[in-house]
């Protein structure tokens, strides 16, 4: 597996396996390329650059994209709503149809029990797009495609305070 972390100045590269015992670092190497992930041919450079020891069409591909690449927002319903009510109330009231036509949408419940909260997490069709028309013309598997703020790593920093 061949992970790909985008942060504000670069991009971190891990090539490691899973193993019994947890996951077996192979390789690690920070790529110092300060473009956005869609840039033209960002990826192939990056991985170039990493040079991964594994057979590329053996290699799944994991990508965790820098926060400035999503957006981000919430809203909460009465518990008497339905949601899928609500959230078409959302988009066609909240957000305006340019921005749905080039956005994908994800929606997701707040595991709070005092409110019926839900988080949106959006996502530009050309990002995403450029990134599978990427990974497909390096021959690759993309098996995850997520978010910093979600990334194991952000919680261990904070929880840890490295």
């Amino acid at each position: 597996m061949l992970s790909i972390a985008q942060s504000a100045t670069g991009y971190y590269c891990f090539q490691w396996i899973s193993t019994e015992k947890g996951p077996r670092i192979d390789k690690y190497k920070y790529v110092d390329i300060q473009k956005d992930i869609n840039s033209p041919n960002i990826l192939k450079k990056i991985i170039n650059l990493f040079d991964p020891t594994l057979d590329k069409k053996t290699i799944s591909l994991a990508i965790t994209l820098n926060i400035k690449n999503v957006s981000i927002s919430s809203f909460k319903i009465d518990e008497r709503c339905n949601l899928k009510n609500t959230i078409a109330w959302y988009e066609s009231t909240v957000l305006d149809k340019m921005f749905l036509k080039n956005h994908e949408m994800f929606y997701y419940p707040i595991n709070d029990k005092r409110n019926q909260e839900y988080l949106v997490l959006s996502i530009e069709n050309r990002i995403k797009e450029n990134i599978k028309n990427m990974v497909e013309e390096l021959d690759f598997n993309l098996s995850c495609l997520s978010i910093d703020i979600f990334s194991s790593a952000i919680a261990a920093k904070q929880l840890f305070k490295i």
